[in-house]
Protein backbone atom coordinates (compact mmCIF):
# COMPACT_ATOMS: atom_id res chain seq x y z
CA UNK A 1 0.00 0.00 0.00
CA UNK A 2 2.59 2.57 1.16
CA UNK A 3 4.43 1.67 -2.41
CA UNK A 4 1.31 2.15 -4.03
CA UNK A 5 0.99 5.88 -2.15
CA UNK A 6 4.04 7.06 -3.23
CA UNK A 7 3.83 5.62 -6.87
CA UNK A 8 0.40 7.49 -6.73
CA UNK A 9 2.38 10.73 -5.56
CA UNK A 10 4.76 10.32 -8.03
CA UNK A 11 3.00 10.54 -10.81
CA UNK A 12 0.91 13.46 -9.98
CA UNK A 13 4.13 15.74 -9.34
CA UNK A 14 5.98 14.57 -12.20
CA UNK A 15 2.91 15.24 -14.35
CA UNK A 16 3.04 18.94 -12.59
CA UNK A 17 6.34 20.98 -13.59
CA UNK A 18 7.11 24.00 -11.53
CA UNK A 19 9.15 27.31 -13.30
CA UNK A 20 12.61 28.44 -11.50
CA UNK A 21 11.55 30.67 -8.57
CA UNK A 22 13.11 33.22 -6.42
CA UNK A 23 13.68 33.85 -3.22
CA UNK A 24 12.71 37.06 -1.43
CA UNK A 25 13.02 37.87 2.72
CA UNK A 26 9.16 37.39 2.69
CA UNK A 27 10.50 33.34 1.84
CA UNK A 28 11.74 33.24 5.40
CA UNK A 29 9.33 32.09 8.09
CA UNK A 30 7.79 34.41 11.00
CA UNK A 31 8.05 34.08 14.31
CA UNK A 32 6.09 31.92 15.70
CA UNK A 33 5.79 28.88 13.50
CA UNK A 34 7.12 25.81 14.21
CA UNK A 35 8.85 23.44 11.64
CA UNK A 36 9.18 19.55 12.25
CA UNK A 37 12.43 17.54 9.70
CA UNK A 38 12.41 14.06 9.62
CA UNK A 39 16.16 12.75 9.18
CA UNK A 40 18.06 10.42 7.61
CA UNK A 41 21.10 9.61 9.09
CA UNK A 42 21.64 5.64 7.96
CA UNK A 43 21.53 6.65 4.19
CA UNK A 44 23.16 3.76 1.55
CA UNK A 45 27.03 4.02 0.40
CA UNK A 46 26.87 6.39 -2.33
CA UNK A 47 23.05 7.81 -2.10
CA UNK A 48 22.92 10.40 -5.21
CA UNK A 49 21.77 13.35 -4.50
CA UNK A 50 22.02 14.48 -8.35
CA UNK A 51 24.31 16.54 -10.56
CA UNK A 52 24.21 20.55 -11.05
CA UNK A 53 21.03 21.14 -13.42
CA UNK A 54 17.80 23.21 -14.28
CA UNK A 55 14.18 22.03 -14.26
CA UNK A 56 15.42 18.68 -12.37
CA UNK A 57 13.50 16.25 -10.25
CA UNK A 58 14.95 15.60 -7.19
CA UNK A 59 12.87 12.69 -5.42
CA UNK A 60 13.18 12.20 -1.56
CA UNK A 61 9.93 10.18 -1.01
CA UNK A 62 11.87 7.07 -0.21
CA UNK A 63 14.37 8.78 2.65
CA UNK A 64 13.53 6.82 6.43
CA UNK A 65 12.62 8.93 9.48
CA UNK A 66 15.91 7.43 11.86
CA UNK A 67 14.14 10.44 14.46
CA UNK A 68 13.25 14.06 14.32
CA UNK A 69 13.89 17.38 14.81
CA UNK A 70 11.77 20.40 15.27
CA UNK A 71 12.67 24.14 14.24
CA UNK A 72 10.97 26.69 16.44
CA UNK A 73 10.96 30.45 15.38
CA UNK A 74 10.87 33.05 18.66
CA UNK A 75 10.28 36.48 19.32
CA UNK A 76 13.87 37.35 20.18
CA UNK A 77 12.35 39.61 23.11
CA UNK A 78 11.08 36.41 24.51
CA UNK A 79 14.38 35.06 25.56
CA UNK A 80 17.14 35.80 28.53
CA UNK A 81 19.23 37.23 25.65
CA UNK A 82 17.08 39.91 24.38
CA UNK A 83 19.59 43.09 25.42
CA UNK A 84 22.61 41.18 24.01
CA UNK A 85 21.22 41.35 20.36
CA UNK A 86 18.89 44.37 19.76
CA UNK A 87 18.70 44.12 16.53
CA UNK A 88 17.57 40.37 16.07
CA UNK A 89 14.16 40.40 14.63
CA UNK A 90 14.47 36.38 15.11
CA UNK A 91 15.76 33.55 17.18
CA UNK A 92 15.60 30.31 16.24
CA UNK A 93 15.55 27.06 17.91
CA UNK A 94 16.21 23.86 17.50
CA UNK A 95 15.49 20.90 19.66
CA UNK A 96 18.55 18.62 18.85
CA UNK A 97 20.64 21.34 19.90
CA UNK A 98 20.12 21.26 23.84
CA UNK A 99 18.74 24.62 24.08
CA UNK A 100 20.96 26.54 21.93
CA UNK A 101 19.33 30.07 20.49
CA UNK A 102 20.87 31.70 17.19
CA UNK A 103 19.96 35.01 16.80
CA UNK A 104 19.04 36.22 13.23
CA UNK A 105 18.74 40.07 11.20
CA UNK A 106 15.93 39.63 8.67
CA UNK A 107 15.97 42.92 6.07
CA UNK A 108 15.05 43.00 2.39
CA UNK A 109 18.30 42.20 1.49
CA UNK A 110 19.71 40.27 3.79
CA UNK A 111 19.57 38.12 6.52
CA UNK A 112 22.26 37.67 9.35
CA UNK A 113 22.97 35.51 11.68
CA UNK A 114 23.99 37.97 14.79
CA UNK A 115 25.23 35.11 17.32
CA UNK A 116 24.27 32.36 19.30
CA UNK A 117 23.48 31.94 22.61
CA UNK A 118 23.55 28.84 25.33
CA UNK A 119 25.27 26.95 28.16
CA UNK A 120 27.58 25.11 26.10
CA UNK A 121 29.69 23.36 28.74
CA UNK A 122 26.81 22.38 30.98
CA UNK A 123 28.15 25.00 33.58
CA UNK A 124 24.79 26.54 34.20
CA UNK A 125 26.50 29.90 32.95
CA UNK A 126 25.18 30.71 29.25
CA UNK A 127 27.67 32.09 27.17
CA UNK A 128 26.64 34.76 24.50
CA UNK A 129 28.87 34.49 20.94
CA UNK A 130 28.83 37.20 18.88
CA UNK A 131 29.70 36.25 14.36
CA UNK A 132 32.05 39.19 13.86
CA UNK A 133 30.85 40.58 11.70
CA UNK A 134 27.30 38.94 11.09
CA UNK A 135 27.55 35.74 9.09
CA UNK A 136 25.38 36.30 5.79
CA UNK A 137 22.93 33.56 6.08
CA UNK A 138 21.24 34.85 3.08
CA UNK A 139 21.11 37.64 0.46
CA UNK A 140 18.20 38.66 -1.92
CA UNK A 141 16.89 37.99 -4.21
CA UNK A 142 18.38 35.39 -4.48
CA UNK A 143 17.69 32.48 -7.23
CA UNK A 144 20.06 30.08 -9.97
CA UNK A 145 23.25 31.44 -10.26
CA UNK A 146 23.09 33.50 -7.46
CA UNK A 147 26.75 33.49 -5.15
CA UNK A 148 27.57 34.11 -1.10
CA UNK A 149 31.01 34.77 -0.01
CA UNK A 150 30.93 35.09 3.74
CA UNK A 151 33.88 35.33 6.14
CA UNK A 152 33.34 35.28 10.17
CA UNK A 153 34.49 34.79 13.41
CA UNK A 154 33.29 34.10 16.92
CA UNK A 155 35.51 33.53 20.32
CA UNK A 156 35.21 33.68 23.44
CA UNK A 157 37.64 33.89 26.96
CA UNK A 158 36.42 31.70 29.98
CA UNK A 159 37.49 30.96 33.52
CA UNK A 160 38.72 27.42 33.23
CA UNK A 161 39.84 26.51 36.78
CA UNK A 162 36.48 24.37 37.23
CA UNK A 163 38.24 21.95 34.76
CA UNK A 164 40.94 20.66 37.37
CA UNK A 165 43.93 20.89 35.59
CA UNK A 166 46.51 22.00 37.62
CA UNK A 167 48.32 25.30 36.63
CA UNK A 168 44.90 26.02 33.63
CA UNK A 169 43.13 29.21 34.96
CA UNK A 170 41.72 30.02 31.13
CA UNK A 171 40.54 29.12 28.04
CA UNK A 172 40.25 30.82 24.87
CA UNK A 173 38.21 30.05 21.74
CA UNK A 174 38.69 30.83 18.29
CA UNK A 175 36.68 29.97 15.09
CA UNK A 176 36.72 31.56 11.40
CA UNK A 177 34.21 30.13 9.38
CA UNK A 178 34.96 30.56 5.31
CA UNK A 179 31.53 29.89 3.09
CA UNK A 180 31.31 29.96 -0.70
CA UNK A 181 27.44 29.38 -1.68
CA UNK A 182 26.40 28.66 -5.04
CA UNK A 183 22.67 28.41 -6.19
CA UNK A 184 23.98 25.76 -8.40
CA UNK A 185 20.42 23.78 -9.96
CA UNK A 186 16.75 24.68 -9.55
CA UNK A 187 13.68 22.18 -10.39
CA UNK A 188 11.01 20.33 -8.28
CA UNK A 189 11.77 18.75 -4.68
CA UNK A 190 9.17 15.64 -4.48
CA UNK A 191 8.73 14.61 -0.58
CA UNK A 192 6.49 12.76 1.35
CA UNK A 193 3.60 14.91 1.00
CA UNK A 194 4.14 17.18 -2.22
CA UNK A 195 5.87 18.74 -4.75
CA UNK A 196 7.83 21.87 -4.55
CA UNK A 197 9.18 24.28 -6.84
CA UNK A 198 13.04 24.55 -5.13
CA UNK A 199 16.51 26.16 -5.81
CA UNK A 200 19.70 24.18 -4.47
CA UNK A 201 22.28 25.50 -3.07
CA UNK A 202 25.75 24.04 -2.84
CA UNK A 203 27.78 25.92 0.42
CA UNK A 204 31.45 24.81 1.05
CA UNK A 205 32.40 25.56 4.42
CA UNK A 206 35.95 25.92 5.69
CA UNK A 207 36.49 26.46 9.70
CA UNK A 208 39.73 26.92 11.51
CA UNK A 209 39.12 26.01 14.99
CA UNK A 210 41.88 27.50 17.78
CA UNK A 211 42.02 26.21 21.53
CA UNK A 212 44.45 28.51 24.15
CA UNK A 213 44.88 27.62 27.44
CA UNK A 214 46.42 29.96 30.33
CA UNK A 215 48.70 27.37 31.74
CA UNK A 216 50.87 28.72 34.62
CA UNK A 217 50.57 32.43 33.61
CA UNK A 218 51.45 31.84 29.86
CA UNK A 219 48.67 31.11 27.10
CA UNK A 220 49.85 27.80 25.78
CA UNK A 221 48.05 26.30 22.03
CA UNK A 222 46.48 22.93 22.98
CA UNK A 223 44.54 22.36 19.23
CA UNK A 224 44.50 23.90 15.51
CA UNK A 225 42.46 22.67 13.27
CA UNK A 226 41.12 23.10 10.08
CA UNK A 227 38.95 21.40 8.19
CA UNK A 228 36.16 21.85 4.84
CA UNK A 229 32.21 20.52 4.76
CA UNK A 230 29.49 20.63 2.00
CA UNK A 231 25.89 21.08 2.65
CA UNK A 232 23.51 21.17 0.26
CA UNK A 233 19.82 22.76 0.88
CA UNK A 234 16.84 22.73 -1.14
CA UNK A 235 14.63 26.01 -0.98
CA UNK A 236 11.11 26.92 -1.53
CA UNK A 237 10.11 30.50 -2.08
CA UNK A 238 6.77 29.38 0.81
CA UNK A 239 7.62 27.28 3.18
CA UNK A 240 9.72 29.13 5.61
CA UNK A 241 12.13 27.09 6.25
CA UNK A 242 14.96 24.94 4.23
CA UNK A 243 12.77 22.32 2.95
CA UNK A 244 16.13 19.70 2.73
CA UNK A 245 19.87 19.86 3.87
CA UNK A 246 21.83 17.50 2.82
CA UNK A 247 25.15 17.23 5.19
CA UNK A 248 28.56 16.19 4.16
CA UNK A 249 31.61 15.68 6.59
CA UNK A 250 34.93 14.71 5.10
CA UNK A 251 33.24 14.27 1.68
CA UNK A 252 31.07 11.11 3.67
CA UNK A 253 26.95 11.71 3.36
CA UNK A 254 26.19 11.86 7.02
CA UNK A 255 22.15 12.85 6.71
CA UNK A 256 19.67 14.87 4.67
CA UNK A 257 17.11 16.23 7.34
CA UNK A 258 13.75 17.26 5.47
CA UNK A 259 9.79 18.38 5.90
CA UNK A 260 7.19 16.51 4.90
CA UNK A 261 8.00 13.94 6.77
CA UNK A 262 6.40 10.54 5.92
CA UNK A 263 4.17 9.26 8.86
CA UNK A 264 4.29 5.39 7.57
CA UNK A 265 8.03 5.26 7.93
CA UNK A 266 8.66 5.94 11.47
CA UNK A 267 11.67 4.36 13.10
CA UNK A 268 10.23 3.10 16.27
CA UNK A 269 13.71 1.72 17.74
CA UNK A 270 15.30 5.55 17.28
CA UNK A 271 15.15 7.70 20.06
CA UNK A 272 14.15 11.44 19.02
CA UNK A 273 15.13 12.58 22.73
CA UNK A 274 18.73 11.54 22.50
CA UNK A 275 20.99 14.25 21.57
CA UNK A 276 25.03 13.45 20.58
CA UNK A 277 27.29 16.31 20.90
CA UNK A 278 29.46 17.45 19.74
CA UNK A 279 29.24 15.44 16.13
CA UNK A 280 31.44 15.72 14.49
CA UNK A 281 33.85 14.74 17.63
CA UNK A 282 37.42 14.77 18.43
CA UNK A 283 38.23 13.80 22.11
CA UNK A 284 35.00 12.82 23.13
CA UNK A 285 30.94 12.99 22.79
CA UNK A 286 28.65 13.49 25.20
CA UNK A 287 24.85 11.18 25.26
CA UNK A 288 21.54 12.13 26.86
CA UNK A 289 18.66 10.75 26.72
CA UNK A 290 16.65 12.44 29.56
CA UNK A 291 13.96 9.78 29.03
CA UNK A 292 16.50 7.26 30.58
CA UNK A 293 15.74 4.66 28.19
CA UNK A 294 19.54 3.77 27.26
CA UNK A 295 21.13 1.62 29.25
CA UNK A 296 24.12 0.94 27.53
CA UNK A 297 26.12 2.62 24.42
CA UNK A 298 28.46 1.06 22.06
CA UNK A 299 30.19 2.57 19.17
CA UNK A 300 31.11 0.53 15.96
CA UNK A 301 33.59 0.94 13.39
CA UNK A 302 33.11 0.29 9.76
CA UNK A 303 33.68 -3.47 9.80
CA UNK A 304 31.67 -4.17 12.87
CA UNK A 305 34.12 -4.02 15.42
CA UNK A 306 32.52 -2.67 18.92
CA UNK A 307 35.80 -0.05 19.93
CA UNK A 308 33.75 1.26 22.55
CA UNK A 309 31.18 -0.05 24.97
CA UNK A 310 29.81 2.21 28.35
CA UNK A 311 27.05 1.81 30.36
CA UNK A 312 24.36 5.20 30.25
CA UNK A 313 25.26 7.00 34.28
CA UNK A 314 21.08 7.96 34.60
CA UNK A 315 20.50 10.01 31.48
CA UNK A 316 23.96 10.57 30.37
CA UNK A 317 27.32 9.26 29.37
CA UNK A 318 30.80 10.78 28.10
CA UNK A 319 32.88 8.70 26.01
CA UNK A 320 36.40 8.77 25.44
CA UNK A 321 37.39 9.10 21.63
CA UNK A 322 41.00 9.58 22.36
CA UNK A 323 42.99 6.56 19.87
CA UNK A 324 40.12 6.27 17.69
CA UNK A 325 41.05 6.97 13.89
CA UNK A 326 39.35 9.96 12.34
CA UNK A 327 36.33 8.30 10.29
CA UNK A 328 32.75 7.13 10.52
CA UNK A 329 31.50 5.15 13.62
CA UNK A 330 27.93 3.76 14.71
CA UNK A 331 26.85 4.48 17.83
CA UNK A 332 24.01 2.30 19.28
CA UNK A 333 22.14 2.76 22.06
CA UNK A 334 20.34 -0.44 23.85
CA UNK A 335 17.75 -0.43 26.55
CA UNK A 336 18.45 -2.93 29.36
CA UNK A 337 17.26 -6.11 27.49
CA UNK A 338 19.95 -5.34 24.98
CA UNK A 339 17.57 -4.32 22.45
CA UNK A 340 18.67 -1.32 20.14
CA UNK A 341 17.00 1.89 20.34
CA UNK A 342 18.99 4.82 18.59
CA UNK A 343 21.30 4.27 16.10
CA UNK A 344 23.80 7.30 14.97
CA UNK A 345 26.34 8.15 12.75
CA UNK A 346 29.32 9.48 15.00
CA UNK A 347 31.98 11.16 12.87
CA UNK A 348 35.68 11.30 14.78
CA UNK A 349 37.78 14.10 13.29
Amino acid sequence: MKKLLLLFAAAITLGHTHGQITLTSNSIGAVGSTYYLGVDTLLAVGYDIGTPGTNLTWDFTQLDQDFYDTIHYIDPASTPYAGDFPSANLAVERATQAGALAFFEKTTSEFLLLGIAADFLGTGMPLTLYQMPSSKSATFPWTYGSVLYDTSTISFKIDASFLGFPGVDSAEYISETIREVHCDSWGNLMLWGNSYPALRNKEVKTTHDILNARFFFNWTNFQDTTYTDSTFTWINDTKGFTLAEAVYTGGVLESISYQDANPVAINNRIDAATILYPNPAHDQVMVVNQQGSIHKVRVFDLEGRIVREQLMNGTQTTISLQDLAPGIFLLQGLDENELVVLGRKLVVR
